[in-house]
């Protein structure tokens, strides 16, 4: 098991000499497993250890077990351990952001925070990029979200990702590794757990190496995906022109990488990420001329062979500035009707006029 996490850290270039790597430590059997593995690893490969724990403030008294157990393992084990209190069932009332959702923000948000530029090593595994896959796939979603979940992204790091939860379990119960349970781990009401015990095992009984089969897949997919992901870069900046986006190479260039061309146009102009309906829409305006409305508002337009945006602000970066109504700014004046300081986006905002020599 370590030889194998350590050739995924070899594989992806997760850890270096001289890193400084923070383990996000639930306490269960994953993030152990996680946390041993790395401290037989941390003088071999050069780099420090330190941990953290979330407690979300959502399961009572288990909570606080599962707090004190991380607390004492690592006090035991002298590995510096931070630990965060949170009131996810209060925020997420005031967002409106489902209790997974807005947990999985705040904790991420919390760890960016800690680690202050050091990796950030999360417990997750093969079978949680399966269940991820599965649920990405009822939902229609494109190459990307059939990737699963990535190896590395930005500072986090997932050595565990090419390890399947029984091997995991295996090396705790070798390891005489102490872990906790998450009660709600058997809750079929939650999307995931109804794939882990329902549908996974219907997998496996069709093929026994069901794990190793979809690794196979990850690593294909994956690799195509960068590859597609690489020609739609090269696209993107070859269409930008004269403050727009040539509609003549767009209109040319297969639909897979005109659509992510298209995608990354809208998010770098507007801050919003684009469901299919509206890189639809946006695809069928290029092929004519004219103004449509796309999501939050906001404009696209065709004109003389150019896709550009008129009357585009970034809102975005004015937030901390505005409140509900009208907001005059040193850039423009700007309307919210609605107003969610946690979000990246007003839920409805216009352009009312441009300051004077202002663009």
């Amino acid at each position: 098991m370590i030889c194998k996490v350590r050739h995924t850290i070899e594989k992806y270039g997760m850890i270096k000499d001289g890193d400084r790597v923070v383990v996000a430590l639930s306490g269960g059997a994953d993030s152990m497993c996680l946390l041993h593995i790395l401290l037989s690893l941390k003088d071999e490969i050069g780099f420090t250890l330190s941990a953290a724990h979330v407690n979300h403030g959502i399961r009572g008294s288990e909570a606080e077990r599962d707090q004190d157990f991380v607390n004492n393992y690592c006090d035991k084990n002298k590995i510096d351990l931070y630990i965060c209190r949170l009131d996810v069932p209060s925020v997420s009332s005031q967002t409106g952001e489902g209790l997974e959702e807005c947990g999985r923000r705040l904790r991420y948000d919390y760890l960016y925070n800690i680690s202050d530029g050091a990796l950030i090593a999360t417990a997750h595994n093969l079978n949680d990029r399966i269940e991820t896959f599965i649920f990405n796939f009822t939902r229609g979603s494109g190459l990307n979200g059939l990737c699963s979940i990535p190896p590395v992204r930005d500072k986090i790091i997932r050595p565990l990702i090419d390890c399947s939860r029984e091997e995991i379990e295996d090396y705790c119960r070798t390891n005489s590794i102490p872990y906790v349970t998450d009660s709600t781990n058997s809750d079929v009401n939650y999307s995931r757990n109804r794939i882990r015990q329902n549908v996974i095992p219907e997998l496996k009984a069709i093929n026994q190496s069901f794990e190793k089969s979809a690794l196979r897949c990850f690593d294909t997919v994956i690799s195509d995906n960068e590859y597609i992901s690489s020609v739609a870069d090269s696209v993107y900046s070859k269409c930008f022109n004269n403050g727009g986006y040539s509609t003549a190479l767009l209109i040319n260039t297969h639909p897979s990488i005109r659509n992510r061309v298209i995608s990354r146009i809208i998010y770098e102009k507007t801050g919003i990420n684009p469901d299919k309906k509206t890189i639809d829409k946006t695809c069928e305006l290029i092929k004519s001329e004219g103004k449509s409305e796309i999501q939050n508002g906001t404009v696209i337009r065709v004109n003389d062979g150019l896709l550009d945006f008129p009357d585009v602000f970034t809102f975005y970066e004015w937030k901390n500035d505005c409140k509900t109504g009208v907001n005059i700014l040193p850039e423009a004046i700007v309307e919210v009707l609605s107003l969610n300081k946690n979000s990246t986006d007003a839920d409805a905002a216009y352009l009312l006029g441009e300051k004077e020599n202002e663009t």
